[in-house]
């Protein structure tokens, strides 16, 4: 039963990754309680990671803790330009 939630969960986590995140990102990957995400901008500005903040996610940009920022209660990231990793 814990594994169908966990599927579930991670599912409905995904289908909000797919539609809500700023188009740039790229999932490089998730798991239970984890999204590692890659973006590249040609310009500075607060990405959109489409993670609603209500699970006590921590931001963590190019393997620093980083400070939320939220849009539209989704977990945003300000970001140079440049290539940029995200991790929740």
């Amino acid at each position: 039963m814990k594994k169908m939630l966990i599927t579930i969960l991670l599912f409905i986590l995904s289908i909000n990754i797919a539609y809500a995140a700023d188009k740039d990102l790229e999932v490089l990957g998730y798991a239970k309680d984890e999204i590692l995400y890659s973006i590249t901008l040609s310009e500075e500005k607060v990405v959109d990671t489409g993670v609603k903040d209500n699970l006590g996610w921590t931001l963590y940009v190019d393997g620093e803790k980083a400070s939320k920022e939220i849009i539209n209660n989704n977990i945003g990231a300000n970001l140079s330009k440049g290539l940029h990793t995200i991790y929740l």
